[in-house]
């Protein structure tokens, strides 16, 4: 157990506390239903497989904070997402933009991804600490920025080897991205006692 003094928490617990501090009035999407009805709101009974492809597309572009055409068909080829529907790209921007004025509903997705889009103000610490550094997205990246001043001192432990979060947003490259935002140390670990 931590000391009082010490905040633990997720990032997706985290960003949903600092959401609930700006609107206490925020639901909690546990079951998937908001994004499930933009969804159906912009493509009707089309079939599942594009229901399911389209929401995983959305849920790819608020990981990647990706709201431009470009960034959005980047991502998608990153992660091999094809759609034969001339219009994707343009759903997906659409559902984001629904997504955002639906803010008073968060689901998994939004509560990190609001916090980037609402620019919003986060508390600044003097160390932080993250673990799994390796499986961090750009939307991680970003509050994690957030969370920092010149003077904060931060320690992120990963793995670039066990990153097995690509099919959700991490980055290949997360570690070296936390890296270069701090400009710092490495200190690699040598000997495993697994």
């Amino acid at each position: 157990k931590a000391p009082k003094d010490v905040e633990c928490s997720t990032f997706h617990s985290f960003c949903l506390k600092v959401l609930k501090q700006a609107n206490p009035r925020i639901k909690v999407d546990n079951k998937g239903e908001k994004l499930k009805k933009i969804v159906t709101s912009l493509i009707g009974d089309a079939d599942e497989n594009t229901h399911d492809v389209l929401r995983q597309a959305i849920s790819l572009a608020k990981a990647y904070l990706a709201h431009t055409r470009e960034a959005i068909e980047a991502m998608m080829a990153e992660h091999e997402i094809e759609s034969h529907r001339l219009d994707f790209v343009e759903l997906v921007i659409q559902a984001l933009d629904i997504c955002a004025v639906q803010c008073q509903v968060v689901d998994f997705d939004d509560m990190i991804w609001f916090i980037s889009k609402f620019n919003m103000d986060m508390p600044v610490y003097a160390f932080v600490m993250i673990d799994e550094a390796q499986d961090s997205n750009p939307g991680r990246i970003d509050v994690l920025r957030r969370l920092l001043s010149p003077d904060t001192r931060m320690v992120a432990v990963g793995d670039e080897n066990q990153a097995i979060f690509q099919f959700c947003g991490s980055c290949v490259d997360s570690m070296e991205r936390i890296a270069e935002m701090m400009n710092a140390a490495r200190f690699p670990l040598t000997v495993s006692y697994r």
